[in-house]
């Protein structure tokens, strides 16, 4: 994972992990590769989200 790469809220994306699920509230996961599938268009202002805080 690149932590510089943003994503923002509406982008489309597909996240690798490596097959486990955290038994704790929240649920959690060990996230291997984030990928943009599709990136949205959309006219409103939106907040970008950091690779890092996940």
């Amino acid at each position: 994972m690149n932590p510089d790469e943003m994503f923002h809220i509406g982008d489309r994306v597909k996240v690798g992990y490596d097959g486990k699920i955290k038994d704790k509230v929240p649920i959690g996961i060990i996230t291997l590769t984030i990928e943009l599938i599709n990136l949205v268009i959309s006219t409103k202002s939106v907040a970008p989200c950091n690779v890092a805080a996940l």
